[in-house]
């Protein structure tokens, strides 16, 4: 399916279960002087997904983490790709503990933090667990809290989503400041790319106001010319049928260290800093640093997507426990 031409309509409404979650969401936000705010230091929140797997959004994940990190940032990494997550593979920390062990109170958060390296923590996810793929929508509400949580202690919070417009992979993109989708050149990741971003523009990020900023990764490219084909085939169409204008963000272009990396376990940032994508993820880094302002000086002030999302549920929580 091109996508110079309009998809059909996403299966995201009255067959989404989470449709509950959704309609919280557009609530006005709590009054600021609501028992539920707190003040202090809160990360930028961005989430990186995909519309289809095997485009690089894990290793697109990591080695943005590591070049935080090297940048100086404090980084927590959430490997959201709930039942097959493997983020702590290409970091070469194969985890035991992991979020579904925290779902089920067999342990806390701070039980199954990986370091990483100097600045960079791994939250890992449950590979292989098929109950994590198919979250209540009261667990999601509890991964969003854990979010929050984990916001305090860094400077970026980094979400690895899954791929495709699952209900976990929505409601993480919808709580981000920043939500970059990764696509490669092939025909199939650009038309389910634009899918993703339909889901999220027609679903639970309908409000304008309250969007994340939207951008767009190439991966595996020869070079800048390859990425702006593929980002102009994305933004033509969701200018056209969303009103959305999702930016050119970064591309990474193909290089043979990042197979390297992946086959020793280790992100090919730390591998290679002189390799050409590892360039390209600390230019993409430097970017992100510049627009969210991540400043690692002073205390970020209280708000970002995640918060307002957060404040609304808590408005209706007894409607968020009423299990779809």
């Amino acid at each position: 399916m091109s996508v110079l031409q309009e998809p059909a309509p996403a299966r995201i409404g009255r067959d989404d279960q989470a449709s509950q979650l959704r309609a919280l969401m557009q609530h006005n936000e709590t009054p600021e002087g609501s028992a539920h705010v707190r003040t202090g230091r809160r990360a930028a929140v961005i989430a990186v997904a995909s519309g289809k797997g095997g485009v690089g959004k894990t290793s697109l994940s990591v080695n943005l983490a590591a070049s935080f990190a090297a940048n100086g940032s404090r980084v927590t990494l959430v490997d959201g790709d709930l039942g097959l997550a493997n983020a702590d593979v290409l970091c070469g920390r194969l985890a035991v503990d992991h979020l579904g062990h925290v779902l089920d109170g067999i342990r806390t958060l701070d039980e199954v933090r990986v370091e990483v390296s100097p600045g960079f923590t791994l939250v890992p996810g449950g590979s292989g667990v098929a109950r994590l793929a198919d979250l209540s929508t009261s667990e999601r509400m509890q991964m969003l809290e854990w979010m929050d949580e984990l916001r305090l202690a860094c400077d970026v919070l980094l979400m690895d989503c899954g791929a495709g417009i699952g209900r976990a992979v929505l409601s993480l993109a919808a709580s981000s400041d920043q939500l970059i989708v990764v696509s490669t050149p092939e025909p199939t990741a650009i038309a389910d790319a634009y899918a993703l971003i339909k889901s999220l523009i027609m679903g639970p990020c309908r409000d304008v106001e309250r969007r994340p900023r939207i951008g767009i990764v190439v991966n595996q490219v020869d070079g800048s010319g390859d990425a702006a084909f593929v980002h102009r085939r994305i933004s033509t169409v969701a200018e056209r049928f969303l009103s959305c204008s999702p930016e050119l963000v970064g591309w990474i272009r193909s290089d043979r260290t990042v197979r390297e990396a992946a086959r020793r376990q280790r992100p090919f940032t730390l591998h290679d800093p002189r390799a050409k994508s590892s360039r390209d993820v600390m230019r993409l880094a430097s970017v992100l640093e510049r627009d969210l302002r991540i400043d690692r000086s002073m205390c970020r002030p209280e708000g970002g997507a995640l918060r307002r999302i957060l404040r609304r549920c808590r408005r209706h929580r007894p409607d968020i426990h009423a299990e779809n």
